[in-house]
């Protein structure tokens, strides 16, 4: 929104409570040369061409198309999984819920139970510290079943990774544009006086001091272990570990996401763990469950009252966006708000 409104020349000022810009897709160089995520992996998906073409202008993207795996009683198995694999554990899927209340019930309206139990249930329950039961049906819609032919996570025509790094996209965006480093929007919020509008990306409840009660989020810790040996530790990018005799989720080996790295002697390996961020600092995943939403709702009741103040993002908004959906919705924003400008 900051480069739209850029390029359209109003006078804009960027706030940023860390030490750098980017927030979560932010990277960093390991010392033998490898790049990986500070907050894990990132991957640009869109079936938008304008989208793709968009993100392009600003930094060149490389085609990537990611495909994960599972680790699970020491074989792996791909995710997605096809119709045919989960009908070699069970053929018949009895759809019991006219209306999935939860995630749980809308999993098992529609994959068998044994691949339920096995790929879904204590993965789900490590991700997010609690029992599928108690989570929204909605989170169902990331799920996708293979038509065993195409095992990539994601069918959308555009994917791809900055040919640089993510982080030339943030510096595209932003150049030119000021920008305040290691500052809190709440330090200046009495002093400032913007003279159009203040478009606000941080927590909706930090914003209300938390009058309503604290959203929920979930994050993950990371383990980074650099191996100096030679060629790969694993043979994909991502493994997911479902079992919960592991407390990781995730495993990371970042030179499958950097050609330009295979060349170097040793492998970088990240481990991820769920937890639950006290800080927004770590604040990934807004927390997918009925009081979290009803909670979101009522700030969203008060966001309306606040006059000249826009509320975007995923912690404006308190949803999962994927990056092409935090694009899309900018450019949405910015019309409409140009618009409404006169």
């Amino acid at each position: 929104m900051a480069y739209e409104l850029n390029r359209l020349r109003y006078s804009i000022l960027v706030i940023e409570s860390r030490n750098w810009v980017g927030g979560n897709i932010r990277e960093a160089f390991h010392e033998s040369r490898i790049r990986y995520g500070v907050y894990g992996p990132h991957f640009f998906r869109t079936g938008s061409k304008r989208i793709w073409d968009y993100v392009n202008s600003i930094t060149p993207f490389r085609e990537h198309h990611h495909i994960l795996k599972v680790s699970l009683n020491n074989q792996l198995y791909n995710w997605p999984l096809s119709r045919a694999e989960m009908d070699c554990y069970e053929i018949n899927v009895q759809r019991k819920y006219t209306i999935p209340q939860t995630f749980e019930e809308a999993c098992l309206n529609d994959i068998p139970i044994l691949v339920y139990q096995d790929f879904v249930e204590n993965y789900t329950q490590k991700q997010w510290g609690v029992h599928p039961s108690l989570l929204s049906p909605d989170l169902y819609k990331r799920i996708r079943i293979s038509d065993g032919k195409d095992f990539r996570l994601s069918l959308k025509r555009y994917q791809g990774l900055p040919v640089k790094g993510f982080n030339t996209l943030v510096e595209g965006l932003l150049s030119g544009i000021p920008v305040m480093l290691n500052t809190s929007f709440k330090s200046l919020q009495s002093s400032l006086n913007p003279r159009l509008l203040t478009i606000y990306t941080g927590p909706i409840d930090e914003y209300f001091d938390f009058r309503l009660g604290h959203l929920g989020y979930r994050g993950q810790h990371r383990r980074h272990t650099f191996h100096d040996t030679p060629g790969f530790e694993q043979t994909y990018s991502v493994l997911n570990t479902p079992s919960t005799n592991v407390s990781s989720i995730r495993t990371i080996e970042w030179k499958h996401l950097q050609p330009e790295a295979n060349s170097i002697q040793g492998s970088l390996i990240t481990k991820e763990t769920p937890t639950t961020p006290e800080s927004s600092d770590h604040y990934e995943y807004p927390f997918p469950d009925q009081a979290n939403k009803d909670l979101c709702r009522d700030y969203q009741k008060l966001a309306l009252k606040e006059k000249n103040v826009i509320f975007a993002g995923r912690l404006g908004e308190y949803r999962y966006l994927d990056m092409d959906q935090a694009v899309g919705r900018a450019l949405v924003k910015v019309k409409n708000l140009v618009r409404a400008l006169g």
